[in-house]
């Protein structure tokens, strides 16, 4: 039988949205006041104030995930088959099996509260075999703990980038889960089962 070839993570991450890094300038509409002898200016109102993006809630807390998972269903109408789950700092990208078409994958994007997509399509070979999986079978619970885990790490300024949900990731080629991480000068990766347990650092 041919052996479950999971998504490299290159290719997962050039998939995943960019992270919006807001903040920090000055508005262009706001001007000091003139000196006391020119009496009081009136300021122009900034809009910045009431454009506020949306608060950033980051998927490796507890609960969060499950939610996501729990929103997506709700919005495709059915169980989600996943290829492929990964989880970064603010997003989460889902690659999941068309309900209506078992060969084609489709990519929904999860952000503070909302989900995009479809998007991506792709279409799987025939040839391949299937490496779907429900949420039922792993336990996605066990994020917050491997993410603090991996903060742990015995690297300078250690930050965790993403966690990968994948079948053929954990040692036996099952279902698991690939927390990565960089450091200043060098980088680890975490492998656990599909219960979270760590199998190996590396």
């Amino acid at each position: 039988m041919a052996r479950a070839r999971p998504i490299a993570l290159a290719a997962l991450l050039a998939v995943a949205p960019l992270v919006g890094c807001g903040g920090g300038e000055t508005s262009p509409g706001t001007t000091a006041p003139g000196p006391a002898t020119e009496g009081p200016r009136s300021l122009p109102v900034s809009t910045a104030a009431s454009q506020r993006p949306r608060p950033v809630v980051s998927p490796y807390r507890p609960g969060v995930l499950p939610r996501v998972v729990a929103t997506l269903a709700r919005q495709i109408g059915t169980t989600p088959r996943f290829v492929a789950v990964f989880v970064a700092p603010e997003d989460v990208v889902m690659v999941v099996q068309d309900p209506r078409d078992r060969l084609n994958l489709d990519q929904y994007t999860w952000r503070s509260g909302t989900i995009t997509g479809p998007s991506s399509p792709t279409r799987r070979d025939p040839s391949d075999p299937p490496t779907v999986f429900t949420a039922r079978q792993v336990r996605l619970g066990a994020v917050p703990g491997l993410v603090a885990r991996a903060r742990r790490l015995p690297l300078e300024s250690p930050r965790v980038t993403g966690v990968v949900i994948q079948i053929g990731v954990a040692l036996d080629d099952g279902l698991g889960f690939l927390v990565n991480v960089d450091g200043t000068r060098r980088g680890a990766q975490i492998v656990a089962d599909a219960r979270g347990r760590v199998q190996q650092i590396r």
